[in-house]
């Protein structure tokens, strides 16, 4: 049925005049009020107990745990001039591959939240160890990437995937130190941002074609509200650097 400008006005009036008669007394919106609001569950208030979800779950943990610290570190490593042994983890991982070292974040993230799904204690130890062991390659510049190529191709896709890891690692893998890290790595990466936000196409940058700056404002915006709390003494200007990409980014 085709809706005409007359008959969408008329029910516009119609909905409105129904609110009026529904609209609660004062009695209820007080006592609405003191409801608590709507929140999240943690991944600790759900369990599986059986089936197939649960067979997958596990052994997805399984193989996050089984990751070597030293390979998935080894790529950070090389570029501060640390020592890196281990293995390379191969593939579009590494220094020269595709988008170097661009699923550190991922694991991080994953491996935060089996932590507190589980409650295991060897899971919880390998999220610290990870966040500790790439906090160390960061140096004096805050530089995040595994690699000129990474900075120069993906900057926005690999901060992105950086931020969501260390927001989870604190919230959900008990790293108090997680924030600080945060405000250092959005610092160090910002001269690597592109001035504005653009999607896949001839407008993409030529160093950058696959780059995706718009994944990263929601997590950009979450890790601003983290940081920002704790805006303090020595890491002030590093939160600042959030608030600024947010600023240039909204006024492009």
């Amino acid at each position: 049925m085709k809706l005409s400008r007359r008959g969408f006005i008329g029910g516009l009036a119609a909905a409105a005049g129904m609110r009026s008669l529904c609209r609660p007394s004062s009695a209820t919106a007080a006592t609405s009020q003191a409801r608590i609001p709507i929140r999240e569950f943690r991944y600790s208030d759900v369990k599986l107990t059986g089936g197939p979800l649960k067979d997958q779950f596990e052994r997805i943990h399984a193989a996050y745990l089984a990751l070597d610290n030293d390979r998935l570190l080894k790529v950070y490593r090389q570029r501060a001039g640390l020592p890196a042994p281990g293995e390379d983890m191969g593939g579009w991982y590494d220094a020269d591959g595709f988008v170097p070292g661009g699923t550190f974040g991922q694991y991080v993230s994953g491996l935060s939240r089996f932590a507190n799904a589980t409650g295991d204690a060897a899971t919880y130890t390998k999220v610290r160890e990870l966040v500790e062991g790439y906090a160390a390659t960061l140096g004096p510049r805050n530089y995040p990437y595994a690699s000129t190529k990474a900075s120069t191709t993906w900057p926005c896709y690999i901060l992105d995937k950086l931020e969501i890891g260390l927001l989870d690692a604190r919230q959900f893998g008990g790293v108090r130190s997680a924030p600080a890290l945060l405000a250092r790595v959005i610092h160090g990466a910002s001269p690597y941002l592109p001035g504005r936000v653009y999607d896949r196409g001839p407008e993409s940058p030529k160093q950058a074609p696959y780059d995706e700056p718009y994944i990263l404002l929601e997590n950009l915006f979450k890790s601003y509200e983290v940081t920002v709390r704790r805006n303090s003494g020595r890491w002030r200007a590093n939160t600042s650097s959030t608030r600024s990409i947010l600023t240039r980014w909204r006024e492009a």
